[in-house]
């Protein structure tokens, strides 16, 4: 579980998907919510979680998926 106070972060909703991409020039990150492509501009470190605001009442299981492709021209 992961909680930031920096956007897009900090406005998105509480327990939704998030992505972090830690490269060694800059740090993106992306709201998946339930489930959404998106393209980041570096390669780097992947780490996925979710928006937590709320860690003093986590309970459960949570599974995420993921897949890497090369950019496409248009892209």
């Amino acid at each position: 579980m992961l909680n930031f106070a920096q956007e897009p972060f900090a406005t998105a909703l509480h327990a939704c998907g998030i992505a972090l991409i830690d490269s060694p020039r800059k740090v993106e990150g992306v709201v998946v919510g339930s489930a959404r492509d998106f393209l980041i501009s570096t390669s780097g470190t992947l780490r996925a979680g979710l928006n937590d605001r709320e860690p003093s009442n986590n309970d459960g299981w949570v599974s995420i998926e993921g897949a890497t492709r090369a950019p496409t021209v248009l892209e």
